[in-house]
């Protein structure tokens, strides 16, 4: 079961993440994503005065901010550690941006780079990690690399930046504090609609991988930031080339003459294990300048990589300049002597090397960041919020799912490129929501009807308000599943991973694979067969995860359903 995505293009078997908290749900009122909006917007605001102020966020206040916004702690499920990290990076880009630099030493690249690095060393590191940001690769730039690059973009208050994946506006802020136009494109739906907050302006949500086909002919951009996923394309899963493909696309929207500031996976290089995605690109836009930046640039934001620092000039030809720094704080001299930008819409002589720097006196040459306000009453400011609305009492009542099976199943809905819209078939759930996110299937899996239920859960009422109708029908058949036992018996090997048939052996129960994508909501799926067994006394279950950095997901997902704990065993 896959998502279809809203933009309109051929969907995919992967699912795009749902971000709208299952609990808000129940609550009557405002749309629950747009809420969530609202809420981690203002939580960003207050974190923005504090970091202001210049005091520390630990991981602990950070939380207690999101429980007082929220009303609630992430036990609700109202609201992940992640989201607490979306409303921290969008406090950075505000604080940052609120700073009065008029006169002050800061108001250089250099010691804007120490102030930068001084407020960010006083925030937590992102130490938790969601399925859906690992999934989607949601690394954010940190304030310092984003800082760097908008300086090596030489940003203008003419400039028209595009960032194709936008997601909490960490390089799209100094853009907007240069004065210039954004054009921002961001996948995730909750973070669009925190940088819709943010900037004031319209953010598009397409694929990036081809975002030249899908932005409007008149978005033609002079300057691009640009911090693909690496390896992780919508379309094809796993994809060492997923950044270069984003990349080239950007950079085919990019006008003649514009730059282009790309942060890159260490692998996007000549020599690299992606090279052949380096070339693709560089065949369309050679790059000017590339500086491989080591020492863990992207730590604080939970990701030891190191990463590539690539200056496109489009128009330009020759041999780049290829650099390495062990540092974020030793990116900065080579930075300072980047070429000028070109300008002008026609390619011009390819003459000026990739490392040298036209006088101090040329039109065209670096431009520092201006650090005015982002987020202070001027257009594109957050506006005063409402107060978000309290979560309700919770029925707890136990009951059997209420559900009747069709006597003639729903026949497949009309085919979607490759894939066909995903149906509840066979059955009808009384009061059953639909899905969050259009769900998709492949056409084989819909060519199979599925088995008639037989099975009834037992849930309590807040469980089946707040979980959807596909959500339910995967519950069924796992507890139908549960109910039977395999066919014969058998005896375990001695490591107990085997199984064998063996007529002295014992009889085993069968168990049920749930082979949804991300975003259909495996956890709260899990949860809700652990519940449905704990309601009928089974009062035992061992949750078994790929990830220990997981846990918190499991634990949510326990405590926001059942109040039931998580005892971790694996130390």
């Amino acid at each position: 079961m896959g998502v279809l995505p809203s933009s309109g293009n051929v969907p995919t078997d992967r699912s795009f993440p749902m971000t709208r908290s299952l609990l808000a749900a129940l609550e009557s009122g405002s749309d629950p994503l747009d809420q969530k909006i609202w809420t981690i917007a203002a939580v960003a605001r207050s974190l923005a005065d504090l970091i202001h102020a210049g005091q520390p966020v630990s991981r602990q206040r950070l939380s207690r901010l999101m429980t007082v916004h929220f009303g609630s702690d992430d036990s609700s499920g109202a609201w992940s550690l992640r989201d607490a990290y979306d409303a921290l990076e969008l406090a950075q880009v505000t604080a940052f941006l609120q700073r009065d630099n008029g006169g002050n030493d800061d108001a250089q690249p250099d010691g804007a780079l120490l102030a930068i690095t001084a407020l960010a060393e006083r925030l937590p590191t992102q130490s938790y990690r969601s399925e859906r940001q690992i999934d989607m690769q949601q690394f954010s730039t940190p304030a310092p690399l984003a800082f760097l690059a908008s300086v090596a973009a030489a940003i203008t208050p003419h400039d028209v930046v595009l960032e194709p994946s936008a997601g909490t506006g960490m390089l799209a802020g100094f853009a907007k504090a240069a004065g210039a136009r954004l054009v921002l494109n961001e996948r995730d739906p909750l973070r669009a609609g925190l940088l819709a907050q943010a900037f004031g302006d319209g953010v598009t949500r397409h694929d990036a991988e081809h975002i030249d086909d899908l932005l409007d002919a008149a978005q033609r951009p002079s300057l691009v930031l640009i911090n693909p996923p690496f390896s992780r394309s919508e379309a094809r899963g796993k994809d060492r080339h997923a950044g270069a493909r984003h990349l080239r696309s950007a950079l085919a929207r990019l006008k003649p003459g514009g730059r282009c500031v790309a942060i890159m996976s260490p692998a996007f290089a000549h020599d690299g294990s992606a090279a052949s995605g380096y070339e693709a690109v560089a065949a369309l836009v050679p790059p000017r300048v590339e500086i491989t930046v080591e020492g863990r640039p992207f730590a604080k934001h939970g990701t030891s990589i190191s990463v590539r620092l690539l200056v496109y000039d489009k128009g330009w030809q020759g041999t780049p300049l290829r650099v390495t720094v062990n540092s974020v704080d030793a990116l900065l001299p080579h930075i300072l002597s980047l070429p000028p930008r070109l300008g002008g819409e026609e390619p011009p002589d390819p003459s000026q090397p990739a490392g040298r720097r036209h006088s101090a006196g040329n039109a065209t040459r670096n431009a520092r960041p201006v650090t005015r306000s982002l987020l202070s009453g001027k257009k594109g400011a957050i506006a005063p919020l409402p107060k978000p609305r309290p979560i309700v009492a919770i029925d707890g009542t136990v009951e059997p799912l209420a559900y009747t099976v069709r006597d003639t199943p729903l026949s497949a809905a009309e085919q979607v490129g490759i894939y066909i819209p995903w149906r509840l078939s066979r059955m009808e759930i009384a009061g059953g929501k639909a899905h969050p996110d259009q769900l998709v299937e492949s056409i084989a899996m819909s060519s199979i009807l599925p088995p008639e239920p037989t099975y009834v859960p037992m849930l309590p009422r807040c469980a089946v308000a707040a979980m959807s109708d596909a959500q339910l029908e995967t519950l069924i058949y796992a507890g139908q599943a549960f109910e039977r036992d395999l066919p014969g018996l058998y005896a375990p090997n001695e490591a107990g991973t085997l199984l064998s048939p063996d007529g002295n052996g014992e009889p085993y129960r069968m168990g049920f694979f749930i082979g949804d994508g991300t975003g259909v909501g495996k956890g709260q799926q899990v949860a809700a067969c652990i519940m449905d067994q704990w309601s009928r006394d089974r009062r035992k279950a061992v949750w078994i995860s790929k990830s220990a950095a997981l846990i918190e997901d499991a634990r949510r997902d326990m405590r926001r359903r059942y109040g039931a704990s998580l005892f971790q065993l694996d130390r």
